[in-house]
């Protein structure tokens, strides 16, 4: 079994093939690249609002493409990520925040008019998508076809290094796989 994370295969896969098509529904077509760019705008919105490594995000939305990038988003900055089904109950719903301890619940406008727990922040899509990108926080990366190996450093920034086997876990730094 890979222990590649989320981010890591979508940043992969805009490096080797970044004009396939990733996501494609009636309205839009993204490529991996499109898509890798919009995940850290995402990314960088979520950070202004507050997200950082290791809070838990619960994700209340229909599918659609939004769910995905915010699904990456999350990753990138090493949040977690609280899948909320739908059809639930708003009880079961909040049982599920407070024992998740999730710190923002981000949603469809239209799943906001139900009653939740009032300690926790709600942010609608439009308000996410509509929040200026964070100056710090997850800092944007460039995937490049000019360094090969490469080695992604998931906390800030794109590195180089000699031949990555293995995923490896050090000091708090997530090191990908190989990218050829």
């Amino acid at each position: 079994m890979s222990s590649q994370t989320i981010p890591n295969g979508l940043m992969q896969r805009a490096y080797l093939t970044p004009n396939r098509v990733a996501v494609e529904t009636p309205q839009t077509s993204l490529t991996f690249q499109e898509l890798h760019k919009r995940v850290q705008k995402v990314a960088q919105q979520l950070s202004f609002n507050g997200v950082k490594q290791g809070d838990t995000i619960a994700l209340y939305m229909k599918n659609r493409v939004e769910f995905i990038e915010i699904l990456h988003a999350i990753s990138y900055i090493g949040a977690r990520l609280l899948l909320v089904n739908t059809r639930l109950t708003n009880e079961e719903i909040n049982y599920q925040l407070t024992d998740a301890n999730v710190s923002l619940l981000i949603a469809d406008e239209t799943f906001l008019i139900r009653e939740f727990q009032s300690s926790i922040t709600q942010l609608t899509l439009p308000a996410l998508k509509s929040s200026p990108e964070a100056e710090t926080g997850f800092q944007k990366r460039g995937i490049s076809r000019t360094h090969s190996p490469l080695c992604i450093r998931l906390e800030q920034q794109v590195i180089q290094k000699e031949c990555c086997r293995h995923m490896e876990i050090t000091g708090g730094v997530l090191l990908a796989q190989r990218l050829i």
